[in-house]
């Protein structure tokens, strides 16, 4: 009996290219935190020194999950919904931008 192999799909999603810069530039700069916390662990710093380093990484990974998440409303949600629905949708992630910081 052949053995059949399952394939996951991966969806994408075409960003705007200042969406897309602006998101490259955050995940870079959590992985050169993530760097500097290795960095720090290697030369056996102190405690506080290494959780406050986790602290600005855990802060910064956040805000980049909310950009997601807003940009995922903003683009893939409304597009599923028509008129004014859509426009209300965009006030709500505009009022969470405002807000949920």
């Amino acid at each position: 009996m052949a053995e059949e192999t399952e394939q996951k799909v991966r969806k994408t999603k075409t960003r705007e290219a200042d969406v897309k810069k602006s998101l490259t530039a955050r995940i870079n700069r959590i992985a050169g935190q993530v760097g500097g916390i290795q960095r720090l662990l290697a030369e056996d710093a102190d405690c506080e020194a290494i959780m406050s380093q986790v602290s600005a990484a855990t802060g910064a990974l956040k805000a980049f999950s909310r950009e997601i998440f807003y940009d995922h409303l903003a683009t893939c949600v409304s597009g599923e919904i028509d008129g004014a629905k859509s426009e209300k949708l965009r006030e709500v992630v505009n009022m969470f931008r405002r807000f949920a910081e």
